[in-house]
């Protein structure tokens, strides 16, 4: 695309960038889902997984700074190798994707209680874009 301020790889890419947008809305309404519709069931699982690191941690706090501290890291280095281009930016979204996949998570124990699990609906549909973006990142490095 001649004289277009458009990148060529935008095009290329737009099943990817529109499932990382879709991922953007998602997100927060998975945030809204579990608050509104039983935090406290997810949350002992959150709080039950979180008791192994503090316990090899022994203080609370500081399962919190290394938490923060492994996000950011993949934050920065899934920006870093968006920004960069190439066959980085697939890796870059494979990450993301595969951070999503976990979300299976609420719909599998909905399915094995037999009923709704806290954050169900917007867990499957995370799943779902999580599964597109890593199979698109991979199919870049065959």
């Amino acid at each position: 695309m001649k004289n277009s301020i458009v990148s060529p790889e935008f095009h290329e890419d737009r099943g990817i960038i529109r499932a990382l947008m879709i991922a953007a809305l998602l997100i927060p309404l998975h945030v809204a889902e579990q608050w509104f519709f039983g935090f406290e069931q997810a949350f002992a699982d959150v709080k039950a997984a979180f008791g192994v690191f503090q316990r090899l941690l022994h203080n609370p706090d500081k399962v919190v700074l290394v938490t923060v501290g492994v996000l950011a890291t993949l934050w920065a280095a899934t920006l870093a190798a968006a920004f960069r281009g190439g066959k980085a930016r697939y890796a870059a979204a494979g990450v993301f994707g595969a951070a999503l996949i976990p979300e299976a998570h609420h719909p599998v124990r909905a399915l094995l209680s037999g009923g709704y699990y806290s954050g169900t609906v917007t867990g499957l549909a995370l799943f779902g874009v999580g599964i597109f973006l890593l199979v698109q990142s991979l199919r870049e490095f065959r």
